[in-house]
């Protein structure tokens, strides 16, 4: 089968087309032809060594995390799915990937894909909505009426972000580029800032929460913008805000993704019902593998990335 693997860390250049064995399912999982797979901010991260130090990654392995497929074959002690199944859920990316023709994967890590789903947007969802959804709903527990501002809106998380906390019935502001701010508008944003124009810090109301999806906000700033009681949420660790989340007055907190299959079911059909939607800018080929990469590490990217396989 085909696979995407790197044998050393670095650019785009390092991923490599190789031709591996075909996986064997254990009798807990299941053998997944692959369709389609997203590509995430963590997966360049990865793919460039920049994790290496902490997570003591070992090569060579297979890049990728989320997918969507059918079910090839099950193991001896599934029960709930069976060949032909459409499916999708996400891998660790520490491990060997889901960038491949095949992929083994236990039974309990994935989700049937609706029927008015396409494989895109299903590989669309994993990371980036469940990180959007534990977000609001886990973390800050957004309720209606609340004032949420969400700094990088226009990305894969901030996308689905925006979407789901108008679903929670909050007050929206988006923070983006020009060049995103009818995009942003159209997901349901309240209010808009461009911040080639405005900085965040103009505005007079105070937030309940400070969604930080691209984590380049000085915590001192978002504090600014936050009501006493308000929470900063960001998608990348630092030393700093983890400090000072154990001395500020205000909440802060780092958000990490829980795998659940209901929560998958759940992003799942709010996108079967178009009540959500998968903002897919552009698909690749396999070939096109580097040019995925290269695009998702610009930090231009509107919405989602997915690789056809």
């Amino acid at each position: 089968m085909k696979a995407v693997q790197i044998e050393k860390f670095g650019t785009p250049d390092v991923l490599k087309i190789t031709e591996l064995d075909q996986p064997n399912p254990k009798q807990n999982e299941l053998l997944i032809r692959v369709k389609a797979v997203s590509i995430n901010p963590l997966d360049y991260k990865v793919r460039n060594g920049s994790l290496s130090p902490l997570l003591k990654l070992r090569l060579p392995f297979i890049i990728g995390s989320d997918f969507a497929g059918i079910v090839e074959s099950a193991g001896n002690t599934v029960q709930n799915f069976e060949p032909g199944d459409r499916v999708f859920g996400s891998l660790s990316p520490f491990r060997s990937g889901a960038c491949a023709e095949y992929i083994t994967v236990k039974a309990a890590q994935v989700a049937p894909i609706p029927d008015e789903v396409s494989f895109d947007e299903a590989a669309a969802i994993p990371i980036a909505g469940l990180t959007a959804l534990h977000a609001l709903r886990d973390m800050a527990k957004i309720s209606e009426g609340e004032k949420v501002i969400i700094n990088g809106a226009s990305g894969g998380v901030g996308s689905f972000a925006v979407q789901l906390a108008k679903i929670m019935k909050a007050q929206v502001t988006g923070v983006c580029s020009t060049a995103n701010v009818q995009f942003v508008t159209e997901l349901g944003a309240d209010k808009v800032i461009d911040y080639k124009k405005e900085s965040f810090l103009t505005v007079t109301e105070k937030y309940d929460l400070f969604f930080d999806v691209v984590s380049n906000a000085t915590l001192k700033n978002a504090q600014r913008v936050l009501s006493q009681n308000g929470m900063y949420v960001a998608t990348l660790p630092s030393p700093l805000k983890i400090f000072k989340s154990f001395i500020s007055p205000q909440k802060v907190k780092i958000v990490m993704v829980k795998k659940r299959v209901d929560d998958l079911n759940y992003l799942a059909e709010l996108t079967a019902k178009k009540k959500l939607k998968n903002i897919i800018s552009k698909s690749f080929s396999l070939d096109d593998i580097r040019q995925a990469h290269a695009a998702i590490e610009s930090g231009k990217v509107k919405g989602k990335l997915v690789v056809a396989i």
